[in-house]
């Protein structure tokens, strides 16, 4: 009779430490800024967790369910040999694209492109060396970032 009354007391007092962790992390979702105020776009996120939970398809049963010849063609799961077998098309010189149904998948052959370096003094007086494709000079943006650190 004791043990009894001793486990309910662990279950118990898990629950309510389980529901203390839990309000103290949603209380920081769901409110704004410490106030009585709802946060809705929190709320929207919330309410699309079991939808992506359903799409998840890492279970067993949805990858059966996904292979399956029943199944149409653009909710299948793309198997290695299926994407060895699949035409590949030239976007740019060493990087091919292909898709099936609605998995794209690309490939980069880094040996055939064609590399550029260059180097930068960064701002701290650190050299800094970089390659890119020749033909895509990287952006001016990209470029004053790097010097900027």
């Amino acid at each position: 009779m004791n043990n009894v009354l001793n486990y309910h007391k662990i279950k118990i007092i898990f629950v309510l430490v389980f529901s203390l962790f839990i309000v103290r992390s949603f209380s920081k979702v769901i409110f704004l800024a410490n106030t009585p105020r709802i946060n809705y776009s929190s709320i929207n996120r919330l309410k699309k967790i079991p939808k992506y939970i359903a799409d998840l398809s890492w279970s067993l049963t949805n990858q059966n369910l996904n292979n399956s010849p029943d199944s149409p063609p653009n909710y299948r799961v793309a198997t290695k040999q299926q994407l060895e077998k699949l035409p590949l098309r030239p976007v740019s010189k060493g990087v091919y694209a292909g898709e099936i149904g609605k998995i794209k998948y690309y490939k980069v052959s880094q040996s055939e492109i064609e590399w550029s370096e260059m180097e930068l003094r960064t701002k701290s007086g650190r050299l800094v060396k970089f390659r890119y494709p020749k033909d895509q000079p990287p952006a001016e943006e990209m470029l004053d970032i790097i010097k900027s650190e």
